[in-house]
């Protein structure tokens, strides 16, 4: 996993926005956001991810 997405990851375990975008961040696959569950259950949340080829 990329720094910059480990460091918006761990700024949205403290900050609890609902928004988590790792679309630039060059990732090659998914990581585990399961810790992250407030993501999931907000109607308003948002997770930008990069599109796979």
């Amino acid at each position: 996993m990329s720094e910059l997405a480990q460091q918006l990851i761990e700024r949205e375990k403290r900050e609890r926005t609902g928004t988590l975008d790792l679309g630039n961040c060059g990732l090659t696959e998914l990581p585990n956001l399961s810790e992250l569950d407030w993501l999931r259950k907000q109607g308003s949340c948002q997770i930008k991810t990069p599109k796979f080829v």
